[in-house]
């Protein structure tokens, strides 16, 4: 993609930080989609601009791409922001129904 000019040496080395990037297909329609997942302690509103950021990449890229974050600690105005940012959010191992069903 960088070779092609659709995303900067800088959007290549960003998506290759992502803590975890992982694909599969779409459990209703089986279309290919890429999660672009942050992981963190307690999530930060960092953590939220950098999957959203990346997933931005990804999607440049041609392919559908979501934002996630997985935290173990999460206050009230973290998860605001990422519905904000129609990020997908995940806690105690579990992934936020409403977070998933905004993010697309």
């Amino acid at each position: 993609a960088e070779e092609k000019g659709l995303i900067t040496e800088q959007e290549h080395d960003h998506v290759l930080a992502l803590d975890l990037l992982w694909g599969g297909k779409q459990k209703d329609t089986k279309t290919d989609i890429v999660l672009a997942i942050e992981v963190s302690w307690r999530a930060e509103e960092s953590d939220i601009t950098r999957a959203v950021a990346r997933a931005e990449t990804l999607r440049k890229m041609g392919w559908l791409a979501l934002p996630v974050v997985a935290g173990l600690v999460w206050d009230e105005n973290m998860i605001a922001f990422a519905r904000e940012q129609k990020v997908v959010f995940i806690t105690d191992m579990t992934v936020d129904d409403l977070s998933w069903q905004n993010a697309f």
